[in-house]
């Protein structure tokens, strides 16, 4: 019995990630390169366009690790990523709604009793509807300065070494120091006291 649930553990915990598993997309007009590395140290194996959306499985300080919609999993930087809808997407949206409403209005224009009603309707709707798009606009110009920025801090540290691989280095070489240092001393000890270890 215990044997059999401990079988089923992983398939179970492999269901519950799945089940809590969150969208997100991909900010505005950016090539996003999907890697199979966390750290993205390796080439991309794909890459995803402004407005794709992803299954979020996993979330460290820099990285993401998603699934896409054809199923496969990888990661992406998390600073391109959004919680909700990119402005590109919204403004898309809006414009096709603009559009029904105007082809609405000009299908309503025949009708004669409630037309002049039916227009300051529609035209009461179009104006929200630009408003909204001015402002999914203004977000757009926001978002797109914030992808510059955040490239050119990405640019800056593309060179910039990981502080663990600089710990374990620096522990690396004082351990290899000390090794030597006492190989020496043990040496120069033995060869001053005829091959004994006094110390």
């Amino acid at each position: 019995m215990i044997r059999r649930l401990l079988l089923l553990a992983p398939f179970a915990c492999l269901v519950m990630l799945q089940a809590v598993a969150e969208t997100a997309y991909v900010t505005d007009r950016l090539q996003l390169g999907v890697h199979a590395a966390p750290d993205t140290s390796d080439r991309a194996f794909t890459s995803l366009k402004s407005g794709e959306a992803m299954d979020v499985l996993e979330r460290n300080r820099s990285f993401v690790r998603v699934r896409l919609a054809d199923g496969r999993e990888g990661w992406v930087r998390g600073a391109f990523l959004l919680d909700e809808e990119p402005a590109v997407l919204q403004v898309a949206k809006l414009t096709k709604e603009r559009d029904r409403l105007a082809a609405e209005l000009d299908s309503r224009q025949g009708n004669g009793a409630d037309q002049a009603v039916v227009m300051n309707q529609l035209r009461r709707e179009a104006q929200q509807a630009r408003g909204q798009a001015e402002t999914a606009r203004a977000e757009l110009a926001d978002l797109r300065k914030a992808t510059v920025e955040l490239r050119a801090e990405a640019a800056r540290y593309r060179f910039s070494v990981p502080m663990v691989w600089l710990f374990i280095t620096t522990l690396g070489a004082l351990l290899l120091g000390g090794l030597i240092a006492w190989r020496w001393f043990d040496r120069r000890s033995r060869r001053r006291h005829g091959g004994f270890r006094i110390y």
